[in-house]
């Protein structure tokens, strides 16, 4: 979405970046948003993913770009 830092984004408009442009930044953005930053957004999604039962999964980013300590098994 090229977004850029204090730029003010509806919600609706960065969901739209993340589904339609599979936009990274866009991803960031919301992950920040929700948790404060990247990486406190990846451990709560690590936890949900051990209360959904998720064993064979890490979650190291919001994006799902490549990071050694990021899997997901089907």
């Amino acid at each position: 979405m090229f977004t850029r830092e204090g730029d003010k984004i509806r919600v609706i408009d960065l969901l739209r970046g993340i589904i339609v442009q599979s936009g990274n930044d866009a991803c960031v953005v919301v992950a920040e948003g929700l948790a404060g930053s990247e990486a406190n957004f990846a451990k709560r999604m690590n936890e949900k993913a051990q209360e959904l039962g998720l064993q064979n999964s890490r979650f190291a980013n919001s994006t799902g770009l490549p990071d050694d300590g990021h899997y997901m098994s089907v």
